[in-house]
C-alpha cells in the first residue's frame, strides 16, 4: 500500500551541489546536483513513486519536499540526501545525531507543515 514509510537517513557530499556557492555561479547550474532524495528502486515501488515525483522527507525536527531519484546503490530501507542542498537542510534532520529515521511520504499524500 502506498503512503508514508520510515527510512534510515544517510547523507554525504557531492562534487557540485546546488548550495549557495554554485547557485551564484551561472556556469555551474547545469553541473550541480539538483535537490533530490535518492531512493532504492524497490523502496520507490513500495511508496508508489516514480523518478521526478516529489515527496516529503521529515521527522520531528524538520521536513521539506524534494524530487525522487532512483539509485540502486542506496540500500533498501535507507534514503540518501546530499549535504548543502538548497531547500533541504540535511543538518536540520540530523540535529547532531548519527542515526536518524525519517518519514518519506508521496507529496500527494503529504499534509502541509
Amino acid at each position: 500500500e502506498a503512503g508514508e514509510a520510515e527510512f534510515y537517513l544517510v547523507g554525504g557530499t557531492v562534487a557540485y551541489d546546488d548550495g549557495t556557492l554554485f547557485a551564484l555561479t551561472e556556469a555551474m547550474h547545469d553541473m550541480a546536483y539538483k535537490s533530490s532524495v535518492a531512493v532504492n528502486p524497490a523502496d520507490a515501488a513500495r511508496l508508489q513513486v516514480n523518478e521526478g515525483d516529489r515527496v516529503r522527507v521529515g521527522n520531528g525536527q524538520a521536513g521539506f519536499d524534494v524530487a525522487v531519484i532512483y539509485n540502486e546503490q542506496v540500500q533498501p530501507g535507507t534514503v540518501w540526501l546530499p549535504e548543502s542542498m538548497a531547500g533541504a537542510p540535511l543538518a536540520a534532520l540530523q540535529d547532531g545525531r548519527a542515526a536518524v529515521v525519517v518519514q518519506v511520504m508521496p507529496l500527494a499524500e503529504a499534509v502541509p507543515a
